[in-house]
């Protein structure tokens, strides 16, 4: 199984956009699509907590047709642990928070809770049909799992498998697998996993470094530790995920990521691979683009040359574009690692910044920025001059795709975002922020409500007058478009 995560989280993504994707992998020989949907359909279930930009279920099985259409088959992803906010920050789901202070996590010891899942997963059953074999349950990253008083009482490990499979019963029932994240449950459980959860069970695996320099191959012995167990593991890379800043991915992370994933699963038979997109970092689905296509082609086969490899690709989607210069366009890794919008209200909110949270993130940031070698101003200016050098070869390519005119309009938003952080990091005024550039830039891919929403996510830490609420209406009446 070759899968690519399409992840609505954060952002609207516009119809057109996800059957690019779609069309994209097909051509790539992907297999399947895990759909992270949360708040982007009209659920029957908590119509209070759709997005304005919802799809209907009949535009949204239009969709899945399409993929359908393409040899894609459908992996629905629902969260049934953390992650929900799109579903806790609503007022009449409040009190089933784990935590009342965070909204991201659900009280699994309240039965009112499993009902209500169990009703939204037999509503995504009825929408994507009877082509699902394989169903995500989600799981990850549950920080606040166990932590009231009545789950505290009981076992972690018990309680978080007694919980996935109650709510997995009618996936059973229908002959669908169940599956979940595996880092929840192997912090709790370790080496004894085994003994709590079923082999029904799929366990997508991996590390976002893994393949990286310095990273070690913990991430594979543990997947291949499942597979002894019996587990079928599906192995996970990412094209945007942390560490990369917004706009663009980080091709010196991704790229060495998911040739190691890829090729893992390839060499040690695994039962699959899936290369994850998460939508809250806010980079170009278009510009991910080439990383897709690698995933693939080193899951089919071994690549001698990746830079030779990477390449070919590269002329194929974005035209007279070298490895080398797509390298030094979006690397990130510079001083003011929070100042780009990472930094929310609470983890994975999609709001906007708060008024003054630019003091907070540089706060934060002394404990990353003492982590890079030389000092933050000095990592920021080379950055800076690497960006110059890279987009300067771009305007000079004899010929660039859309896609590559993609990679150029992001490259040069990018560099006047580190350009204001680096007047943030040396105390010296803003230059002018190309706020409503980013929102149109992000309207290309999302509606513009999202892309409104998008911008002021990245430009909000750096300048209140983003992180107050306006009207985004004037920045898309037809005038203005």
């Amino acid at each position: 199984m070759l899968a690519i995560h399409i992840d609505f989280n954060c952002e609207s993504l516009s119809h057109e956009t996800v059957s690019t994707l779609l069309r994209f992998a097909a051509s790539c020989g992907y297999d399947s699509v895990l759909w992270e949907v949360e708040d982007m359909v009209r659920w029957e279930t908590c119509p209070e907590c759709v997005s304005r930009d919802a799809f209907t279920k009949d535009e949204f099985r239009e969709i899945l047709a399409e993929a359908k259409s393409l040899g894609l088959a459908p992996i629905p992803l629902l969260q049934t642990f953390g992650h929900a906010e799109y579903i806790l920050s609503h007022a009449p789901y409040s009190a089933w928070r784990e935590l009342p202070e965070k909204k991201d996590c659900y009280c699994v010891s309240r039965p009112e809770v499993r009902t209500f899942l169990k009703r939204l997963l037999h509503e995504y059953l009825e929408l994507f049909g009877d082509d699902v074999r394989l169903f995500h349950l989600g799981g990850d990253e549950a920080y606040s799992f166990g932590k009231c008083p009545v789950c505290a009482a009981r076992d972690r490990t018990e309680l978080y498998v007694e919980h996935l499979r109650a709510v997995a019963e009618e996936l059973l029932a229908r002959g669908i697998r169940p599956a979940c994240w595996s880092d929840s449950i192997i912090g709790m459980a370790g080496d004894d996993i085994a003994r709590h959860l079923p082999r029904d069970f799929v366990i997508w695996h991996g590390a976002y470094i893994y393949g990286c320099p310095g990273a070690g191959d913990k991430w594979a012995k543990d997947s291949l530790t499942l597979k002894e167990q019996g587990y079928d593991v599906v192995f996970i890379g990412a094209s945007e995920c942390y560490l990369s800043g917004p706009l663009l991915p980080m091709y010196t992370h991704h790229v060495p990521n998911i040739v190691a994933g890829a090729s893992l699963v390839r060499e040690k038979s695994l039962y699959g691979y899936c290369v994850t997109s998460w939508s809250i970092r806010a980079a170009s689905k278009i510009a991910q683009l080439p990383l897709f296509e690698l995933g693939a082609r080193c899951f089919r086969g071994p690549v001698a040359d990746v830079d030779a490899e990477l390449a070919a690709i590269l002329r194929n989607v974005f035209g007279d574009v070298r490895p080398d210069t797509v390298y030094r366009l979006t690397d990130w890794r510079a001083g003011g690692y929070g100042l780009e919008g990472r930094h929310w209200n609470v983890y994975k909110d999609a709001a906007p910044p708060m008024v003054g949270q630019r003091d907070y993130v540089l706060s934060e940031d002394r404990k990353y920025i003492d982590g890079f070698p030389g000092s933050a101003i000095e990592n920021t200016e080379r950055r800076i001059k690497d960006m110059c050098q890279a987009l300067d070869e771009l305007r000079g390519a004899k010929r660039l795709t859309a896609a590559g005119k993609t990679l150029l309009v992001a490259g040069a938003l990018r560099l006047r975002l580190q350009q204001a952080i680096l007047a943030t990091i040396k105390g010296e005024s803003l230059p002018q922020l190309p706020f409503l550039e980013t929102a149109a830039f992000y309207a290309r891919e999302q509606s513009d409500w999202s892309a409104f929403n998008t911008a002021r996510r990245i430009w909000g830490v750096l300048d209140d007058r983003y992180a107050t609420p306006f009207d985004a209406s004037v920045l898309f009446h037809p005038r203005n478009s």
